[in-house]
C-alpha cells in the first residue's frame, strides 16, 4: 500500500489517502482485506473505490465500448429482421 497524501481533517483528526493493488484469486474479499488494514493500524479504513480489472480471461483492456456494443446490438437486430422478413415471403 502506498500512501498518497496525509492531511488533517475538522477535529483534529489525520486522514491518510493512499492506494493499493492486490492480484487476488476469486473469494478475496478486498473490503474485508480494508477493514483489517484499518483494526491493525487502530482505527478505522474504508474504500473510495474499487476496480476489477480481470476476471479470469476476460480484461478490461478488452471490453467494449458501450457505443460499439449498442451498434453491434442493433446491426444484429436489422439483420436478424431482415432474416425474418425473407422467411415470410
Amino acid at each position: 500500500m502506498a500512501l498518497a497524501r496525509r492531511s488533517m481533517m475538522e477535529g483534529g483528526m489525520h486522514e491518510l489517502q493512499g492506494a493499493c493493488w492486490k492480484w487476488c484469486s476469486k473469494g478475496t474479499y478486498v473490503r474485508s482485506l480494508v477493514y483489517d488494514v484499518g483494526r491493525a493500524l487502530g482505527t478505522v479504513a474504508f474504500m473510495a473505490s474499487l476496480r476489477r480489472d480481470a476476471i479470469g480471461d476476460f480484461h478490461v483492456q478488452d471490453a467494449w465500448q458501450l457505443q460499439d456494443l449498442i451498434s453491434h446490438l442493433r446491426k444484429a437486430r436489422d439483420q436478424a429482421q431482415e432474416v425474418e422478413q425473407q422467411d415470410e415471403h
